[in-house]
């Protein structure tokens, strides 16, 4: 089965490859405890498979404890009679039956069902060289008497509420869809006009590529210029993260410059297959989550077991007696927690409201942050990386908190499980607490880590006593920063970190401000060109680089544009954008998540070229600088 599974979730052989290198992570990772970007939803609560057909298999609380909200399944590897509808109205009810059942499991607990069409159909991986595709000679008959069947079982059934509708998995891999892709394409809009008129309120997804958006993607440039002229964009775009490389910002900002291109309006983003398999243990789910959080990306864990094990364990969550043994059995019950599953579950207890973050410039580290009403609660990750690096939390004084001081930090470890996925973890391990003092209403502390698998939450109480009980020493895990990033010194003269304060009727802290965070924000004349490196080397040789610092989510450098030594390449620039779509669809976000001082913008040349009037760009500008 390896075969089929390398296939089904992106190529394991590929993906080991990525996987395996050696890799590091450092820099400093920032979180804005003075932004609110919305509350919780829990949006990598979700997986593929890994459900029992047996209802109530896997007792309740291990769904609950992870706010469990959605599932992705069509009755894959189900084995004869159950292969789907290729094989015969028999071996499709049977596997329909498997569907139902996941679906009601999934809709106990309240989440949303993906419904994976082209598994019922057959097309899993294993159905053979000579299998039958739709549309294949122009034949579209047994599609569409195979939609006939799967819409009037839906209605029966009652599958409606909670129901997203996943037309083709991966179409750009020949072992889901052995034709052209104009075939796909144009199975693509059959299916989607039917499943409108006949099941109006269900969702439609898609395309579920296994590749990531990119204008040099015929797969995606030739689908989305279709559903532009069809009418047939679905209801939330997706796609697979499961290759061992990219990241949501900057994958996310490729999918909307190919929205643009194709005058296609934003809609949600559901990765509905993320994580390679290495990258399921504490520290990676805990970075995914971080990822998928920032862009408000739907998250479902890819899934890399086969036959019974694909339809078990909660894709790589639990544990039982035999796991991965000859013993196994598919139907036993006997569920622990394995070590993954208690990120989840601390990921589900972050309540409160989000706060914006942002990565080490390496996107190696990461952290997801919420504000509850008695604590704040960071959640940290790496990508399978070690390394010492900083976690930055800025505008303490947002929560009451004392510009200065001292703060308690509670640190937990959420040890790995590389050498065996199904092994047991009842808890994080309790690390003990931390003062780390801090002035200028931000502190930096520093995350060791020593291997690739541990991730780590951070909690500190927003009372104005901070207390929280015994301070310990954790060298190899957390440590004091080794500078502290402002001073207070009382009368003034010290140098105050970034939004600290630094004057006023009656302050006797620092009052030298830091330098102004400065945000280079534009199309691809930001992203590509040079004038943010000729900009740079003005300002050092004028000697003010000191006083200077560039922002955004992006340091590409496509030209590999060439800078006196140390030039910040952050910027938000970002190829094929539209003023008019940066004012009313992206700026808010990005302004939250680098705070800057001063933006520098130039924009319009794409709308002018994409025939917008003079007056809705201004329209644009005016919209950005009010």
């Amino acid at each position: 089965m390896k075969t089929i599974i390398s296939a089904l979730f992106l190529g394991l052989s590929a993906a080991t490859a990525v996987q395996n290198q050696e890799r590091s992570v450092s820099g400093t990772a920032t979180v804005n405890l003075g932004s609110n970007i919305g509350a919780p939803q829990y949006l990598a609560s979700g997986f593929i498979y890994g459900i029992p057909d047996t209802a109530n298999q896997i007792p309740d609380h291990f769904y609950t404890d992870i706010k469990f909200n959605y599932c992705r399944a069509g009755g894959a590897q189900v084995g004869s009679p159950g292969r789907g509808w290729i094989h015969g109205l028999t071996e499709y009810k049977n596997r329909f039956a498997s569907v139902l059942s996941n679906y009601q499991t999934t809709r106990k607990y309240g989440g949303n069902f993906i419904f994976l069409v082209h598994d019922l159909w057959g097309a899993d991986g294993g159905q053979g060289s000579s299998a039958a595709y739709p549309g294949d000679n122009g034949d579209w008959s047994s599609w569409d008497s195979y939609m006939t069947n799967l819409i009037s079982d839906i209605k029966a059934n009652n599958m409606l509420p909670g129901l997203n509708l996943d037309i083709w998995n991966e179409p750009n891999l020949s072992i889901f869809w052995n034709r052209p892709q104009a075939q796909w394409i144009q199975l693509w809009g059959r299916a989607y006009h039917r499943f409108r008129s006949e099941l109006p309120s269900a969702l439609i997804s898609g395309p579920s590529l296994a590749s990531s958006p990119g204008a040099g993607d015929t797969w995606w440039t030739n689908w989305e210029k279709f559903i532009a002229s069809d009418n047939s964009a679905p209801d939330q775009y997706s796609w697979h993260m499961e290759g061992g490389g990219g990241d949501m910002q900057s994958t996310t900002a490729a999918h909307t410059a190919l929205l643009n291109t194709y005058g296609l309006a934003p809609k949600q983003v559901n990765i509905n297959e993320y994580a390679t398999s290495s990258e399921q243990v504490p520290s990676g789910g805990a970075w995914w989550i971080a990822q998928l959080e920032r862009v408000n990306a739907i998250g479902l864990r890819g899934n890399w077991l086969s036959s019974g094990a694909l339809h078990d364990f909660m894709a790589g969550l639990l544990g039982k007696p035999n796991a991965g043994t000859s013993a196994y059995n598919s139907k036993a019950g006997g569920y622990w927690p394995a070590a993954e599953f208690q990120v989840y579950k601390y990921y589900a207890q972050m309540t409160g409201y989000r706060v914006a973050t942002l990565p080490t410039a390496d996107k190696h580290g990461d952290v997801y942050a919420v504000v509850g009403s008695d604590k704040v609660r960071l959640l940290v990750g790496s990508r399978l990386n070690t390394g010492s690096w900083n976690i930055r939390i800025d505008s303490l004084g947002a929560l009451g908190l004392p510009m200065s001081g001292t703060l308690n930090i509670q640190t937990w470890g959420f040890q790995g499980n590389a050498g065996n996925h199904y092994a047991e973890y009842d808890a994080p391990t309790n690390l003990g607490i931390v003062g780390h003092t801090y002035s200028g209403g931000s502190l930096t502390f520093a995350v060791n880590q020593a291997d690739t698998t541990t991730a780590y939450a951070f909690e500190f109480s927003i009372s104005s006593g901070n207390g929280g009980g015994q301070t310990t020493t954790m060298a190899t895990t957390m440590k004091p920063a080794t500078t502290n990033p402002a001073t207070t010194t009382p009368g003034g003269g010290g140098t105050v970190a970034q939004y600290g304060q630094c004057g006023g009727s009656g302050w006797t802290g620092g009052s030298t401000c830091a330098s102004p965070y400065t945000l280079p924000l534009g199309d691809s004349i930001t992203e590509i060109t040079c004038w943010r490196t000729l900009l740079w080397d003005a300002l050092q040789a004028d000697g003010v680089t000191n006083n200077f610092q560039f922002v955004g989510s992006m340091t590409s450098n496509t030209q590999n544009c060439q800078g006196n030594s140390g030039w910040d390449m952050h910027h938000e620039g970002h190829s094929g954008y539209l003023a008019i779509n940066i004012a009313n669809n992206n700026l808010v976000g990005w302004l939250a998540s680098a705070r800057p001082d001063v933006a520098m913008f130039m924009l319009g040349t794409n709308d002018s070229t994409g025939g917008h009037s003079t007056a809705e760009v201004i329209a644009a500008y005016t919209k950005m600088v009010q």
